[in-house]
């Protein structure tokens, strides 16, 4: 069984697990970004719901901040090092049944 490599990130650390050898061990980037979307109420009251993406790409913006590890490129936005650092999370990546990618373990 291949096992999962564990990158540290500031304090905390990123685990990918071994679904993504095959779609990341190509020299692609795997980019975690925190994005925003509105609410569900209609009102100008309403909070902006935070949630992070993933993204693969070949080339990362130069606002990210990269971590390698056992042939894994990982870039990270500063809110996501943030949280992640602050409060010394594990976030484990994965890849889902259906092909959907799966972000456990981080909390905003």
């Amino acid at each position: 069984m291949i096992k999962e490599t564990e990158i540290p990130v500031g304090r905390g650390k990123v685990i990918i697990h071994s679904s993504f050898r095959n779609i990341a061990g190509r020299g692609k980037y795997i980019i975690l970004r925190l994005r925003n979307r509105p609410g569900s109420c209609n009102d100008a009251d309403c909070q902006p719901i935070r949630y992070a993406s993933i993204d693969l790409t070949e080339i990362p913006d130069s606002t990210l901040k990269i971590f390698v590890g056992e042939g894994y490129f990982l870039a990270v936005d500063q809110e996501i090092f943030s949280v992640i650092d602050r409060d010394r999370q594990t976030v484990i990546l994965k890849k889902g049944f259906f092909g959907k990618y799966i972000i456990r373990g981080l909390a905003f």
